[in-house]
């Protein structure tokens, strides 16, 4: 269980989640794969998600803007507070409304959102009439044959085929997109295909597809798992300076501290569904107050020492489909005491930019 993360005398958040639990109906059984999970995000911030694989980031990503695996996945409670509106309890029709236009998501792995059959500025025109459709309000067919579909209904939707001949304002605003995500000779880049592209390129279309629709929070599921790392600083660098220029806010999915540390102005640490630390990245740094966020930390290879070992976190996160009474670290944790299996940690606040849940700290 965890309670509202925020900071005293903050402004208004831009997105507040309250009580978010989010369950998986599978084969073995129901996964709770996020339980209670209480998280407020500021406007211009850039707030990091870290944890393994298994923890919940993808899920809690996935869950804000409404892309939970339909048939297998749902919010069994809880509340997803968005300029007054409830995002948890919307149909998708009218999840539309916001997803895009507000709230935006680039995936893992650019090569498979894109559409191999189809020139990347084509894709991103697409995003640009979209952004423009629902600006006008238009939900029926319009000058460019645009439709909003319910995600039920067996119609595709048509959006207008322009081959390479894109309309000149169309092509003059996916060049100035490309120039902002830091891709050269933007012109000769629309009309290639995705399977031209390096890995690089392809993940900074994705980022401009989805600055098409100007939204106001951008969440970034580990997109730089997949690139070289001078590919990978490039593209963290992207992203910050979109921040900066844009004012967009950023939540950052990734696995990797090392890749947290450079971005980000604030991390939040999660287990087994469930956030076990929220600090400052100076103070995450600084001072690691979770066990688990220390074995994370220790995890990372020191380049400075040659006798520097890494050391593992022993054991694995919990099967999530049995239901148990304590800290879900417990089994794994070298600081483990009785009242860590007979009651549930809450964050509790340690220093003015740094909460944990964990009975070292009350």
């Amino acid at each position: 269980m965890s309670r509202k993360l925020g900071r005293p005398g903050s402004t208004p958040s831009l997105l507040d989640a309250k009580g978010l639990t989010v369950c998986y109906e599978t084969g073995m059984g129901r996964v709770k794969a996020l339980s209670s999970v209480d998280l407020a995000i500021q406007g211009r911030e850039f707030l990091a998600v870290v944890g393994e694989s298994g923890c919940g980031k993808t899920t809690l990503g996935l869950s804000l803007i409404g892309l939970l695996p339909p048939k297998s996945a749902r919010v069994t409670g809880g509340s997803i507070g968005y300029k007054g509106v409830d995002l948890a309890h919307l149909s998708q029709s009218e999840l539309r409304h916001y997803r895009g236009s507000e709230i935006s998501m680039i995936f893992q792995e650019p090569l498979t959102s894109l559409n191999p059959l189809r020139r990347v500025g084509n894709q991103i025109a697409e995003a640009i009439i979209l952004r423009k459709e629902r600006k006008e309000g238009r939900t029926g067919p319009g000058e460019t044959g645009l439709r909003v579909y319910d995600s039920r209904s067996s119609d595709i939707p048509r959006l207008p085929r322009f081959g390479k001949k894109l309309p000149r304002s169309l092509r003059s605003e996916v060049s100035e997109l490309l120039r902002l995500v830091r891709i050269p000779d933007p012109e000769q880049i629309i009309d290639r295909y995705p399977f031209e592209l390096s890995g690089g390129m392809r993940q900074r279309v994705m980022i401009a597809m989805a600055l098409s629709q100007q939204p106001a929070l951008l969440i970034a599921d580990e997109p730089t798992t997949a690139l070289d790392v001078t590919t990978q600083a490039q593209v963290l660098r992207l992203m910050s300076e979109i921040r900066d220029k844009l004012g967009t806010t950023i939540v950052l999915v990734t696995h990797d501290l090392a890749v947290a540390s450079q971005v980000a102005d604030r991390v939040i640490v999660m287990y087994a569904g469930e956030i076990v630390e929220d600090a400052s990245i100076y103070e995450l740094f600084s001072d690691p107050q979770h066990p688990y966020t220390k074995g994370l930390l220790a995890c990372i290879p020191k380049g400075t020492r040659r006798d520097a070992s890494l050391v593992p976190i022993k054991g694995s996160i919990p099967d999530l489909t049995i239901e148990r009474v304590g800290c879900k670290f417990q089994p794994r944790c070298p600081y483990s005491m009785q009242r860590c299996s007979e009651k549930d940690p809450v964050l509790v606040r340690t220093k003015e930019n740094h909460e944990v849940a964990c009975f070292l700290y009350g």
